[in-house]
């Protein structure tokens, strides 16, 4: 089944941070190298349709499912930014420990950001399945391993979502199978993924006990 990611792969963003911005600017400094909108580089083009889904999907689908990713990574930027501009300069002696206790101070904040982004990013990989179940079309969430901190000994990483993954089922001698005869599949797979993504949300803390339960009980219903 061919399949393929909707997810930024770089930016026009050249921008290049020393040792001395960090020491002056803190986090700010890496928060410039964070791009813009209009500076990031796709896996797909809003248009024309990739070729996995011409002739399958209508273009205005796929528009509106690149404007919707697009918008739901701005706004994940724009939340790494917020996080980084906390932690700012410029680091010497005198103002080390204020640093510090503000970086602690918002860490619960980030944290409750991060659980509503990773919300955000589940209900719109919801959306999008059920838009595009019915032309043989399956949607997932497209992850990334990232560094999250470490020491001399390990690092930390952790799954980052990052767009969607899209992968369709092939033509039956050159005609796209009709929906009815790939509904139950299609369900069956978006349920799998739905339920992929629950657990990985309430590994990441994002959903409590209660919440994971009462929300496995209604995908499995």
């Amino acid at each position: 089944m061919p399949a393929f990611e909707l997810k930024p792969m770089g930016s026009t963003n050249d921008k290049r941070v020393g040792h001395g911005a960090i020491f002056m600017k803190g986090g700010g400094a890496i928060a410039s190298t964070i791009p813009r909108p209009e500076e990031i580089v796709w896996t797909c083009q809003r248009a024309p349709l990739p070729p996995q889904l011409a002739g399958r999907v209508p273009d205005a689908i796929w528009t509106a499912t690149f404007d919707a990713v697009a918008q739901r990574v701005a706004e994940d930027n724009e939340m790494r930014r917020r996080a980084l501009n906390t932690l700012g300069g410029p680091m010497i002696p005198c103002c080390v420990c204020c640093r510090v206790c503000t970086a602690f101070a918002s860490v619960g904040k980030i944290q409750e950001e991060q659980q509503r982004a990773d919300q955000a990013w589940l209900a719109l990989v919801q959306g999008e399945q059920a838009k595009y179940a019915p032309y043989g079309v399956h949607v997932a969430l497209a992850t990334e391993t990232r560094v999250s901190g470490g020491d001399d000994t390990r690092v930390r990483t952790r799954e980052v979502n990052v767009g969607l993954k899209f992968e369709t089922s092939d033509p039956v001698d050159g005609v796209v199978v009709e929906a009815p005869a790939l509904q139950q599949p299609i369900e069956r797979a978006g349920i799998a993924s739905e339920l992929e993504a629950l657990v990985a949300l309430h590994q990441k803390g994002a959903l409590t006990d209660s919440e994971f339960a009462a929300a496995k009980a209604k995908l499995l219903g």
